[in-house]
């Protein structure tokens, strides 16, 4: 007798539950954490979709493969490994939650069918065997998957504000300046420094720093329209690239809204803070036919507006020329 015939069943069984727990307990920290709307926004925006919805179908169609073939042959178990091949690969495209569901319906799917077909349980500590090497190798490529994301996401976007950094910035600018000399229109750049900043450092201290970086973050943001962005240059330094034809007034009118907007008392959890903006401003093409000119220019501005007595604005074109 071959040592797979020698395991109790109640091995097996245990194993199968083991396993099918899993994503049940997934499931039910995603829905505690998360909720059941965002469970069913997830559904909705994530999962139901073509591209998933074929994957789906193809798992299905596999599962009647596997148990049907599995008539053909007692080695039930060889077939298995077919299942194997789209839940690996949905790990790989689409991460780890995405993955473990289709590893558990695949593999639930499969055994299913096997039990309502009503086989032996011949190979059936095989077939849960692949299944675990299943559900760990979805959740390793998952973990991998996700951690890939994480470092792609820290290598485009500030940690502390979650904007774009000067390496995202970069690449958008450079797009958008190449699209703006097709179109024959204007860009501007706007270099933000954050008046007040060092001493509300120094009074509130660093972590309120932090907070307040946030803040001025989100604030910057809701300034802009969707063809605009905004990037943490360093420090207390912000730079923003207005897009679509901008015009020197244009460009004018957003920095002295933004200044406005920063000018507006800070709730932070050590107290109330106020701070001011001194915004320099450089247009493309006048000023510069790239981005690293314009960010020079755009920031020679800055320091002329501080010149003047902080919180407002100041144009390159403004500058006296030497």
């Amino acid at each position: 007798m071959r040592w797979r015939e020698q395991v109790p069943l109640f091995f097996v069984g245990n194993l199968t539950g083991a396993l099918t727990a899993l994503p049940l307990f997934v499931l039910y920290f995603y829905v505690k954490s998360s909720g059941w709307k965002r469970l069913r926004s997830t559904l909705v925006d994530e999962v139901l979709k073509p591209d998933k919805l074929t994957a789906f179908l193809i798992i299905i169609s596999l599962s009647f493969l596997v148990v049907s073939l599995g008539k053909f042959s007692e080695n039930y178990s060889s077939y298995y490994y077919l299942i194997l091949v789209p839940i690996i690969w949905t790990s790989v495209k689409w991460g780890l939650g995405i993955g473990l569901m289709y590893a558990f319906i695949g593999n639930l799917l499969t055994l299913s069918f096997y039990v309502m077909f009503g086989y032996s349980h011949h190979g059936m500590l095989e077939v849960q065997l692949i299944f675990a090497m299943s559900i760990i190798s979805t959740v390793l490529i998952g973990l991998v998957h996700e951690q890939k994301n994480i470092f792609y996401q820290e290598s485009i976007y500030d940690e502390l504000t979650g904007l774009a950094n000067m390496r995202l910035f970069r690449k958008l600018s450079e797009a958008m300046i190449a699209s703006a000399q097709r179109n024959e229109e204007n860009v501007a750049l706007l270099f933000i420094d954050i008046d007040g900043f060092k001493a509300l450092n120094d009074t509130f201290g660093h972590k309120a720093g932090d907070q307040a970086l946030e803040m001025i973050g989100e604030r910057l943001e809701n300034s802009l329209r969707d063809a605009d962005f905004v990037a943490r240059y360093g420090g207390d330094e912000f730079i923003i690239q207005l897009n679509g034809g901008i015009s020197e007034e244009d460009a004018g009118a957003v920095a002295a809204s933004i200044i406005e907007n920063m000018s507006q008392p800070f709730q932070l959890d050590s107290g109330i803070a106020t701070i001011g903006a001194s915004i320099g401003i450089s247009i493309y093409p006048n000023d510069g036919a790239d981005v690293d000119t314009l960010i020079s220019k755009a920031d020679q501005a800055m320091y002329s507006a501080k010149k003047m007595g902080k919180n407002c604005f100041r144009l390159y074109r403004q500058q006296p020329r030497h």
